[in-house]
């Protein structure tokens, strides 16, 4: 039996590279859209960087208190793609890659059947930074995988299990609750991810490099090096 590892994390709009380099890193990757939404987190915005400095791009949600991050919804998904678009077009239209990837980004952020569900939005920005880097994971949902149980670690490692990991790849967010001992009894080597942020050449160099901003920024400027220094860039 062949090694195979396993990265789950949380669904988020158009993500740092960071993200990106643990699901590159992956064997599959697992959305994990079945836990708690976290408020004033990553899981409904990002950065991009303007003439004035850093701005985020933010999916306006209504939610309830303990709903899942695949429950929560988007307020007016149309109108606010479309104002992404165009804060994306004023501040990267001149890059090269916003150039070559204009008509998949005008496609994405003007979709006329675009769901009101946040995760929906969520996963396919992911997947279409996939497509603008190259990158083709297998991909899952924690919602979709049948016989998984428990909470926080126990959940983490049920997961793992079910899918026939060998190794799980973390962040270090996930030091102060993943239980080492139970991943060990089961056979399972957990890696944590190292990541030091790329520096490269932006728009706007007057105002000072932005690290760790929305993975489109790095696409957006470097459409071609991309990938490598998001490899680059991370390490377990």
């Amino acid at each position: 039996m062949g090694e195979l590892k396993v990265a789950i994390h949380q669904p988020h709009y158009f993500p740092y590279p960071g993200y990106i380099h643990k699901m590159m890193s992956s064997d599959i990757f697992v959305y994990f859209d079945n836990v708690q939404f976290e408020k004033n987190g990553w899981q409904n915005r990002n950065k991009i960087k303007t003439s004035q400095g850093e701005m985020w791009l933010t999916l306006p949600i209504k939610h309830d208190f303990g709903q899942t991050i695949n429950e929560v919804k988007v307020i007016d998904p149309h109108r606010t793609l479309k104002n992404h678009f165009k804060s994306l077009l004023a501040n990267y239209g001149k890059s090269l890659g916003f150039k070559k990837w204009y008509d998949s980004i005008y496609s994405f952020m003007n979709d006329v059947e675009v769901s009101e569900s946040m995760c929906e939005i969520n996963i396919r920005s992911v997947e279409l930074l996939s497509k603008m880097l190259g990158i083709t994971p297998l991909l899952s949902r924690a919602s979709m995988i049948d016989g998984i149980s428990g909470q926080g670690s126990d959940l983490i490692l049920s997961i793992c299990k079910k899918l026939g990991a060998t190794h799980y790849l973390m962040g270090t967010g996930g030091l102060d609750y993943i239980k080492n001992e139970d991943f060990k009894k089961a056979g399972i080597e957990i890696w944590v991810q190292t990541w030091e942020a790329p520096v490269y050449e932006q728009l706007f160099p007057n105002i000072g490099f932005a690290p760790n901003l929305s993975v489109l920024d790095l696409v957006f400027n470097c459409p071609d090096a991309a990938i490598g220094m998001i490899e680059k860039g991370g390490g377990w």
